[in-house]
C-alpha cells in the first residue's frame, strides 16, 4: 500500500533571516521542502546603500546557502546576475512556482513593513496557501509588543524595565549576559570585555566630539 504523498512547501529565506534555526524551518522535513533564497535588485536599490554593505550581504547569503544545503535542505538559490531575475521577490516566488510543484509557502515574518505587506499579499496574488511565521530570534515578536502598546499614549520603550511578553529569553552580546524572565529584561556583565569600546562625546549643543 503507497503511503499519501507529502505536500512539498516553498520556504523563501530573506538576506536577515541566515539563522539555521529560523522559524519558518522549525520542525520541517527537509524532503518536503524547497528553501528559495533570492538576491534581488529590489532590495539593492530601494534606498541608497555602500556597495561594500551589499557585498557582504550577498556574501552572508551564498555562504549561507551552502552551509544549507550541507545540511540535507534542497536550496534554489537566485543570483543577482541570473538574466532572468525579475528583480523582485513577488516575481522571483512567481518564478519559483513555475519551476516546482508547490503546495503551499511558508516564511517568517519579514522585518520590514515594505516586505511584510508584499508578503500578506502572496496568497491572492498566487492563489496558493501561505504560513507566516514569527520570527523568534529576538526578545519579543511582533504581537508582543502589539499587546504590549495596547492603549499606551506613548510607546517609549526601555530594555531594562519593559514588559513585552511573557516568553523567557537569554542572549548575550560580548561578555554582557542578559536575561528575560517574566517579561523583565535584566542584565549583568559576566566578566570584563576584552576591548572596549569608545563611544563619541556629545558637547553640551548635542555636537559629536
Amino acid at each position: 500500500m503507497m503511503s499519501a504523498m507529502s505536500e512539498k512547501i516553498l520556504v523563501p529565506i530573506l538576506g536577515d533571516q541566515l539563522s539555521m534555526d529560523i522559524s519558518s524551518l522549525k520542525e520541517q522535513n527537509p524532503e518536503d521542502c524547497i528553501l528559495l533564497m533570492m538576491e534581488v535588485e529590489d532590495e539593492t536599490t530601494y534606498v541608497r546603500h555602500h556597495k561594500a554593505k551589499i557585498a557582504y550581504i550577498l556574501s552572508a547569503m551564498r555562504h549561507h546557502a551552502k552551509a544549507l544545503a550541507e545540511r540535507g535542505w534542497s536550496v534554489d538559490y537566485v543570483k543577482l546576475t541570473d538574466p532572468d531575475n525579475s528583480g523582485s521577490f513577488s516575481g522571483e516566488i512567481a518564478r519559483a512556482l513555475e519551476r516546482h510543484p508547490i503546495d503551499r509557502i511558508r516564511i517568517t515574518e519579514a522585518g520590514e513593513w515594505r516586505v511584510m505587506a508584499m508578503i500578506e499579499n502572496w496568497e491572492d496574488q498566487f492563489a496558493i496557501p501561505v504560513s507566516v511565521c514569527p520570527d523568534r530570534r529576538f526578545i519579543a515578536t511582533h504581537q508582543d509588543f502589539t499587546n504590549w502598546a495596547e492603549g499606551k499614549s506613548s510607546c517609549g520603550w526601555s530594555i531594562s524595565t519593559a514588559k513585552c511578553g511573557e516568553r523567557p529569553a537569554s542572549f548575550s552580546i560580548g561578555t554582557t549576559n542578559r536575561k528575560a524572565e517574566n517579561g523583565i529584561m535584566t542584565a549583568s556583565i559576566a566578566s570584563q570585555p576584552r576591548a572596549t569600546c569608545r563611544f563619541p562625546n556629545r558637547s553640551a549643543s548635542g555636537q559629536m566630539t
